[in-house]
């Protein structure tokens, strides 16, 4: 290699770190806070870690500007359509019930009614669905996510009546998950014994 060869690989050398080291400063210039100088760089181990932290939150900011064109264009690509919810009126064992209800209320029979609604939960239950009773047996703390409680809540011991039973569905873990809350009327247990006592004195015959 001549002197003159060396020479000329010395000033390609020196224009590209030139190049690359302006590069470096106008990235350095841009991440810089305001108001600081080039010539107060004294690459105390803060300052080191403070560049750090803008150049991976620049890296970031670059990384979420690069991901908006691909989420727009997922956004617009046409979605699936949702399946038609099927019509009531197509399902031919629940309108038999429905009619059958009508019926025995209509002619107010009472077993026809019972069986036509024994008819509705069992085949509720096949598709999932369950009717769910209140129990009395259990405290009613266990079954606030299936009923809602009207009356005397701060009566130590009231009396509990269901009004409406709950709806509920049976998830993956074997617990149900409420559809339609059911109700429980709560009266005062010393009240219930003030309206019997009262209908048995309406009761009495005057001697």
């Amino acid at each position: 290699m001549t002197h003159a060869t060396g020479k000329q690989l010395d000033d390609r050398r020196s224009q590209h770190s030139g190049r690359i080291g302006k590069a470096l400063g106008d990235v350095r210039d841009r991440l810089r806070p305001h108001g600081s100088h080039p010539a107060a760089d004294s690459e105390t181990p803060s300052v080191k870690d403070t560049r750090a932290t803008q150049l991976y939150e620049a890296a970031m900011m670059a990384a979420r500007a690069a991901l908006e064109p691909v989420e727009d264009a997922f956004s617009r690509s046409p979605q699936p359509p949702e399946a038609p919810a099927r019509p009531l009126h197509k399902d031919t064992l629940l309108m038999r019930l429905a009619q059958d209800l009508a019926g025995a209320a209509r002619q107010r029979d009472e077993a026809l009614a019972w069986e036509a609604i024994d008819r509705l939960c069992s085949e509720l239950e096949t598709r999932g669905i369950r009717v769910i009773h209140f129990d009395p047996e259990l405290e009613p703390e266990r079954q606030t996510h299936l009923f809602k409680f009207h009356g005397a809540g701060d009566d130590p011991s009231p009396q509990l009546e269901e009004l409406r039973p709950a709806i509920a569905v049976e998830v993956t873990t074997g617990a149900h998950r409420s559809v339609l809350a059911g109700e429980v009327r709560c009266f005062s247990s010393a009240g219930a014994q003030g309206d019997e006592a009262d209908e048995e004195e309406e009761g009495d015959t005057p001697s």
